[in-house]
This record gives structure tokens, sequence and C-alpha cells, in this order.
């Protein structure tokens, strides 16, 4: 395998470009948001496995290919930049290009400890689930993200964006402090808000975990009233 590690400035230019990507077949897209790189860097046990991310992305595109041969995963990785270069997408930045089997581990190992690390956030505000598994078909997601962030600014707090960017299925978790009232209704609302979304996006509450008790009423929304009623 090879990874094509690709760092945007802005988060919704990112996942306009995911469709893009996906055009050149790889095996994954999965992100790593600027929260999430920053609370990387303040862990020294995980610190050095992202030092070849430089700058202050908002937004890092962690692409993937498979391939029999040292020449294929390399020309893959040539025809993704060749291919955002045509279409005038590709990122300011330099694409880093990770070939050995030690350096892509640093990285999947990052992106698979994003929750812990986000949970280590100190103080009463908690990157909170809720909406972490709606998933959107891929043409839609950059509409999606800018409106979650349009939903929390509204509300005076962020969200941390990672995971499956090319299954259009974003871990996405407001900042919210659920130890007072307050919070507890911005949590419903954005909650919500980010339902009605996957609805008019055409997509679905749970992409990958289910609905459980947290969800199912929301269900309605989704499905509307008459297929609600059947399910019940």
């Amino acid at each position: 395998t090879a990874l094509a590690l690709l760092q945007f400035d802005d988060l919704v230019e990112s996942m306009e470009v995911t469709t893009s990507i996906l055009e050149v077949e790889p095996s994954a897209v999965e992100l790593m948001d600027r929260m999430l790189i920053e609370l990387t860097r303040q862990q020294p046990g995980y610190a050095a496995q992202i030092a070849n991310i430089t700058g202050n992305p908002e937004a890092v595109l962690a692409v993937e290919f498979y391939g029999e041969t040292d020449e294929e995963l390399r020309d893959k990785v040539d025809k993704l930049e060749y291919h955002l270069r045509q279409k005038g997408l590709l990122p300011h930045a330099p694409i880093v290009r990770v070939f050995d089997a030690k350096g892509q581990t640093d990285v999947w190992t990052v992106r698979k400890a994003g929750l812990g690390l986000l949970m280590s956030i100190r103080g009463d505000a908690k990157p909170i689930p809720g909406i972490e598994d709606v998933s959107v078909p891929v043409e839609h997601l950059a509409e999606y993200v800018a409106e979650i962030k349009r939903v929390c600014a509204d509300y005076g707090t962020v969200a941390a964006y990672y995971a499956h960017a090319s299954a259009g299925c974003l871990h996405i978790r407001p900042l919210v402090n659920l130890k007072d009232a307050q919070g507890v209704r911005v949590m419903d609302e954005i909650t919500r808000a980010a339902a009605e979304m996957a609805h008019r996006f055409s997509g679905v509450l749970s992409g990958e975990h289910g609905d459980g008790l947290q969800r199912s009423e929301l269900n309605e929304t989704i499905f509307g009233p008459e297929l609600y009623q059947a399910m019940r």
C-alpha cells in the first residue's frame, strides 16, 4: 500500500476535493482535522508519528492506494497529483508520499486514536456524540460540513471532524458542556439540525453504528411519518 497526505487550509475545500480524489479509485480517503492534529502534537507518545504534516492545516486527507509493486503504487500517487493539478484542485502544500510500512502505520495509529485524543481536551466542553454517525452522499459532503460548521458557530462552539471521507461518513463531534441545562439544549438542537440536513442531502443518521435509543426518535425526520409508523 501507499499513502498520499493532502494538506488543506480549509476543511470544506478538502471535502469538495474528495469527489475528485475518488475518480482515481483510491482504497480509502480518511480525514484528520486541525483539532485532532493539534492534540496529537501535544501528546509525546504520538507527536512524532505526524511529523511529516507541516504547518497548521485545517484538514489532512490520507489517501490510500493498493498495488502489487512499488512502481504501481508510485504511479497511482503520481496519477492522483496529475489529476488534481489538471482540475486546479491541488492544495498548496506538497503531497506527502508515504511508501514505507512504518510511516503508514504511524498515520493510521493517529487516525485510529482520534477519539481518545479528542476526549483528552481539558475543560467541561467535550466532543459529544450525537451526530457522529451521519452519512451523506460524498457529492453533498462539502455542503453538509459547511452547514454543520455554521450551526455550531451559531451556538458559539466548534466541532471535531475526522474519519471516512470516501464513504461520506464523517465522525463529527461538537464541543458541548453537558453539565448544565443550556449545553443539553444546544446538543439536542444541533442533533435535530443535523437530522434535517441528513434528510435534505439524501443521507442517514447512522451510516456505521446504528440508531439505538439515542437517535431512533429522529427516524421520523429521515423516513417520514408513514414509514416511521410502520416501523413502530
